[in-house]
C-alpha cells in the first residue's frame, strides 16, 4: 500500500545515524536562512515592490502590498514559512518532498493553522464598520480584501461563526438564525456536531478549536488537499511525477481556483478527483485490508462530492470524473473490475453513500421541501447565454488581479481555465499516428470527448433534448464552462505529457509557425473587435493598454507553437511560461489575513454582545445592511434580517400573511428589515435577491424583536413616539442600538 511504503520508508531513512546528522543539519540551514529572508523581505523588498507599483500605476498592485509599509510580526512568520518551503524543496531535493509529500504538507498545515493565516477577505468588513477596540488589528495583513467576493466573506463565513460563537454548541437546527430553527446544513454547510461532517473535513476544526485556528484549519486543509489531490490525479493520468507537480501548481493558482477559492468549486475538484484516485486503487489493491480502506476512502469522496449541494456545477463536472473512471476501468479491464470478487467492496462504497443520504433526508427534509419550492435556486432558471467574446476574457483574467476590475460581470464570473483549445486540437492528430496505442490517448480522448460536447451544449443559445437527458436543465452555460474547461485543462496537460515523454518525430516548423501565425491574427482581430476588452484594455486611446494586448496575442501565438513544434526543450519552455502566467496572473488574488479582529473587534459589535449576554432571549433586527445583518449574526445573537438560504417561513408569514410578495421572498434572499408606522409591506427595487421588509411595531413584537441595530434608517418622526429607546450610540460609525418598549 502506497502509504505504509511511504511511512516505512522515512522511518529507515530518518533511523540511519549519517543521514540523521545531515537530515537536521539541513534542517537547521533551511530555518536560519528562512528566518533572515523573512526579515528582509518584510523590511526592504516589500516596501519597495509597493513604490514600484505605485511608479507604473498598478492600483490594485500597489493596495496589495500597502500593509507591507507597517511591520507586522505575523507577516514575517507567514514569509518563514514560505521560504522554508522553498529552501526544503532546494536542500533536500523536490524528489524526496514529493515522495514524504503528506509529512511535508501535515507540517505546512500546522504551521499555518498555527499562524492563523488564510485567504479570506473578511477584513472587507473593516471597510464598512471603522470603529475598532483598542484590541483591534488589521486582520489583512498583505493584499486587499476582494468586496467582489461576498459570497465567501458576508454569507458564508458568517454562519460558521455563528455555530461557533460562545453558547452556540454547533447544533444542527440554529433557532438563533430563524424562528423554526435554520438547518445550518443547507445554510452553507455550516459545522455542525454531525456525522454529516466527515463530508466536511475541513469544518472539523471548528469542533475542537477556537474559531481563529478552526477558520485557518478550513481555508489551509482545502488549499493543501487541493494541490494533493491534483498531484494525485496526475500520477494516475500522466505518470509522471514532475509533470504532475506542474500541474499541481498550475490548478491550485489558476483564475477560477483562486477567484472562487471559498466556494463550491473546490470542494467539487478535491472530491472528484481524489475519487478517481480511490477508485483507481480499489481497482489495482490485492489485499481485502487494502481494498476495504479504499472503499472506505471512495464512499467518502463521494458524499464529499454529493453534499457541496450545488447541481448548477455537480452534474456538468461529474460526466467530467466519470470519463476519468471508466479509463480506469478499461485501463484495469483484464482483472474485470466489474466482477463479482469486487461486489462486496462496491457494496461497502454503496452503504457508505446511501446511509449518508437517508440520514441527511431525515434531517434535513423539511428544509429541503422549502428549498425546492422557491422561486430560486428551487425554480427553473433562465438557461442563458454567453457574449460571444467569452472565451477571450482569460486575456483579461491575467491582470484582473493586478490591473484593474472586469467590466463584464465580475472577476469570479470571468475567471476562466486557461487550455489553449485550438492548438490542442492541431496536436490531436500528429498524437494519434504517433501513439496510437498508448493508455494516455485513450485518456485523452475520452476526458476531451465528454468536455467537447459540454462545450457544444453550452454555445447553444437554450437548451435541448440532449441537454435535459444529461440533467444539464439543472445547470447554466457559466457553469458547464466551469466543468468543460476543467476537462480541457487536463486534455492539455495529457498532450503535453504525451509530446515531452513519448513522441520521436518531429513536427513540421512550417506547419507549426503558420497555424501559430493564423491563430495569432485572428485572435487579435477578435480581441481589438471585442467591446470588453477594448474597454477593458483602453485599445486605441490608451498606447500602454494596446502594446500589452498586442503582446498577449503574440505570447498566445508563441505558447502555441511552442505546443506544436514539440521538441523537448519546447515543450519545457510551454511548461515554464505556463505556470509563470497562471502563478504571476492570481498571486495577487486572494489577501493575506491573520485573525478575525474585523469579525470581532469592533465596538459596535461589542456592544451587541454585551446587550445579548444580559438578554439572549431578545431578538434583534438589522436595518440599513444585509450583509451586516449577517456580521451581527456571526456574534451569536438571534437575528431577524441577513442573508437566506431559503426563507424563514413562519417569520415572513407573520409579515406577509396574505402573501402578497412571496414571489420576492420565497428564495435564496438578502433581507434588510426596518421599521414602519403604516403596513407591512417587502420592496425589491431591483427585483432580485436583495429585498427590504418594511413591518411595524406590532409585528415586531410578534416577531419577539427587542433590539435594533441601525444604520441611519430611522428617521426622527418614529423616535417621537417613544417606543424606540437608545442603548447605544457608536462613536465612530453610523449605528445606533435601539430597545423597543412596545406599549
Amino acid at each position: 500500500m502506497p502509504i505504509s511504503r511511504n511511512i516505512s520508508q522515512f522511518k529507515e531513512y530518518l533511523f540511519n545515524g549519517k543521514v540523521r546528522s545531515i537530515f537536521f543539519k539541513c534542517s537547521a540551514a533551511c530555518i536560519v536562512i528562512s528566518s533572515l529572508l523573512s526579515l528582509f523581505a518584510n523590511i526592504i523588498f516589500l516596501p519597495l515592490f509597493y513604490h514600484a507599483a505605485a511608479l507604473c500605476k498598478l492600483e490594485h498592485l500597489q493596495n496589495y502590498f500597502k500593509p507591507a509599509l507597517n511591520f507586522s510580526w505575523n507577516r514575517v512568520f507567514f514569509f518563514f514559512i514560505l521560504f522554508l518551503l522553498l529552501m526544503s524543496i532546494y536542500l533536500f531535493g523536490l524528489e524526496n518532498i514529493l515522495r514524504y509529500r503528506y509529512l511535508v504538507a501535515a507540517i505546512l498545515f500546522f504551521l499555518l493553522v498555527s499562524g492563523k493565516f488564510t485567504g479570506s477577505s473578511i477584513g472587507a468588513f473593516d471597510q464598512m464598520l471603522y470603529g475598532n477596540t483598542s484590541a483591534h488589528t488589521d486582520t489583512t495583513i498583505l493584499g486587499r480584501a476582494q468586496g467582489i467576493r461576498a459570497d465567501e466573506w458576508a454569507i458564508e463565513k458568517p454562519y460558521y461563526f455563528a455555530q461557533a460563537a460562545e453558547g452556540v454548541n454547533q447544533p444542527y437546527y440554529n433557532y438563533n438564525l430563524m424562528i423554526d430553527g435554520a438547518d445550518m446544513v443547507i445554510m452553507a454547510f455550516s459545522p455542525v456536531r454531525d456525522i454529516i461532517m466527515s463530508a466536511r473535513p475541513a469544518l472539523l476544526g471548528f469542533l475542537f478549536l477556537p474559531v481563529e485556528y478552526a477558520f485557518s484549519f478550513y481555508w489551509n486543509f482545502r488549499l493543501i488537499f487541493l494541490f494533493l489531490s491534483t498531484f494525485e490525479l496526475g500520477l494516475l493520468l500522466l505518470n509522471n511525477k514532475k509533470i504532475s507537480f506542474c500541474v499541481a501548481i498550475a490548478l491550485t493558482w489558476s483564475a477560477p481556483v483562486q477567484w472562487l477559492f471559498s466556494q463550491w468549486l473546490i470542494d467539487i475538484i478535491i472530491s472528484g478527483q481524489y475519487a478517481v484516485v480511490f477508485w483507481n486503487y480499489l481497482l489495482a489493491s490485492n489485499t481485502r485490508k487494502e481494498k476495504l480502506l479504499y472503499s472506505i476512502l471512495l464512499g467518502c469522496a463521494c458524499n464529499m462530492y454529493i453534499y457541496v449541494m450545488y447541481p448548477a456545477a455537480q452534474i456538468p463536472f461529474f460526466y467530467i470524473f466519470i470519463s476519468m473512471a471508466i479509463y480506469i476501468m478499461w485501463k484495469y479491464r483484464a482483472q474485470k473490475p466489474l466482477s463479482r470478487r469486487n461486489w462486496p467492496w462496491f457494496v461497502i462504497v454503496f452503504f457508505l453513500i446511501s446511509s449518508m443520504a437517508l440520514h441527511f433526508l431525515y434531517m434535513s427534509r423539511d428544509a429541503l421541501t422549502t428549498m425546492l419550492n422557491t422561486v430560486y435556486p428551487g425554480g427553473d432558471r433562465e438557461w442563458g447565454t454567453f457574449a460571444w467574446d467569452y472565451e477571450l476574457l482569460p486575456f483579461m483574467n491575467l491582470l484582473t488581479g493586478i490591473y484593474k476590475d472586469s467590466p463584464y460581470l465580475n472577476n469570479c464570473e470571468t475567471a476562466q481555465f486557461v487550455y489553449f483549445l485550438p492548438f490542442q486540437l492541431a496536436c490531436i492528430p500528429f498524437i494519434v499516428r504517433n501513439k496510437r496505442k498508448d493508455s494516455k490517448t485513450l485518456c485523452l480522448f475520452m476526458i476531451g470527448s465528454v468536455s467537447l460536447i459540454l462545450y457544444l451544449l453550452a454555445k447553444l443559445p437554450k437548451q435541448t433534448l440532449l441537454s435535459d437527458i444529461l440533467l444539464l436543465g439543472m445547470s447554466y452555460p457559466r457553469r458547464l464552462h466551469y466543468a468543460l474547461g476543467f476537462g480541457f485543462f487536463w486534455t492539455l496537460w495529457i498532450i503535453v505529457c504525451i509530446l515531452f515523454l513519448h513522441t520521436k518525430e518531429k513536427a513540421s516548423f512550417r506547419i507549426s509557425k503558420s497555424f501559430s501565425i493564423f491563430c495569432t491574427v485572428v485572435t487579435l482581430f477578435a480581441v481589438i473587435y471585442s467591446d470588453t476588452l477594448r474597454q477593458y484594455f483602453g485599445i486605441g486611446s490608451s498606447v500602454t493598454g494596446t502594446v500589452t494586448v498586442i503582446l498577449l496575442c503574440l505570447g498566445f501565438g508563441y505558447m502555441g507553437y511552442l505546443l506544436l513544434f514539440h521538441q523537448k526543450q519546447n515543450i519545457r519552455k510551454f511548461i515554464i511560461i505556463y505556470l509563470i502566467i497562471t502563478i504571476a496572473s492570481t498571486l495577487f488574488v486572494n489577501p493575506l489575513s491573520c485573525g478575525m479582529d474585523s469579525i470581532y473587534e469592533k465596538t459596535s459589535l461589542e456592544a451587541v454582545r454585551q446587550i445579548s449576554a444580559r438578554d439572549k432571549d431578545g431578538r434583534w433586527m438589522i436595518s440599513g445592511n444585509a450583509g451586516i445583518g449577517n456580521l451581527v449574526s456571526a456574534q451569536g445573537v438571534k437575528r431577524c434580517s441577513g442573508y437566506y438560504y431559503y426563507p424563514d417561513i413562519s417569520m415572513m408569514k407573520l409579515i406577509d400573511p396574505e402573501e402578497t410578495y412571496v414571489n420576492l421572498w420565497n428564495s435564496f434572499t438578502a433581507v434588510d428589515m426596518r421599521l414602519t408606522e403604516g403596513n407591512n409591506h417587502i420592496e425589491s427595487p431591483e427585483n432580485n435577491v436583495a429585498i427590504t421588509a418594511y413591518i411595524n411595531l406590532e409585528t415586531a413584537k410578534k416577531l419577539n424583536i427587542r433590539y435594533v441595530f441601525d444604520m441611519g434608517t430611522i428617521s426622527d418622526e418614529f423616535l417621537s413616539s417613544g417606543n424606540l429607546e437608545i442603548i447605544y450610540i457608536d462613536p465612530v460609525d453610523n449605528v445606533t442600538i435601539y430597545k423597543i418598549n412596545y406599549q
